[in-house]
């Protein structure tokens, strides 16, 4: 129990060294670090699998796997894992392109009139969709880097995806309504 601790504590600490050296936020800093970690016991993996093969058949090995089709392979495989992992773990999805000043406003916790004039003030990276009366498109890009972000994008994907099964659930509901009047009736009503 005290080891698990010590390695979390650790792992903390570097991170909280690449905030500060780098003045990146909390999340950015969690992703390089878990990524140059996986980089490094992928490495490791690699030599112990290596050590235990002759010389001839590591030379082989290298040559074969340096080979144009080969890597071709090789990222088609990583690009196959990775959509699996996207759809495994939703709450890891990319953000949307675009915010709506409403998600805006729930994300800085400022109201959505304030974030009309900041959009107007240029103080967001933001289009106005159809004139000078219309909404506003807000680039979700400005906010990757800030502390809370994911959070915020995980909450947001858990609410759409409950309002997803709602719609699904109400669209259910209806055709079994719809199948329970007979057909005659459902004529009628829909004249």
């Amino acid at each position: 129990m005290g080891s698990l601790k010590q390695k979390d504590s650790s792992y903390d600490g570097l991170k909280n060294r690449i905030i500060k050296k780098m003045r990146i936020s909390e999340t950015d800093a969690d992703t390089l670090v878990q990524a140059h970690i996986l980089k490094l016991r992928a490495e490791r993996k690699l030599q112990q699998a290596q050590a235990k093969l002759s010389p001839e058949i590591q030379d082989e090995f290298s040559k074969t796997i340096e080979d144009g089709d080969v890597q071709e392979e090789i990222q088609r495989v990583v690009s196959e894992l990775e959509r699996e992992e996207e759809i495994s773990n939703p709450n890891k999805r990319a953000a949307p392109k675009y915010f709506t000043v409403r998600e805006v406003s729930k994300y800085k916790g400022i109201t959505p009139q304030q974030v009309r004039r900041n959009c107007i003030a240029g103080k967001y990276k933001a289009e106005q969709v159809a004139g000078e009366h219309s909404s506003w498109r807000i680039s979700s890009e400005q906010f990757e880097s800030e502390e809370g972000f994911q959070d915020f994008l995980q909450e947001r994907n858990k609410i759409a995806e409950r309002t997803a099964q709602a719609a699904k659930m109400a669209i259910e509901l209806w055709r079994d309504g719809r199948n329970g009047i007979p057909e005659k009736d459902l004529d009628d009503h829909e004249q």
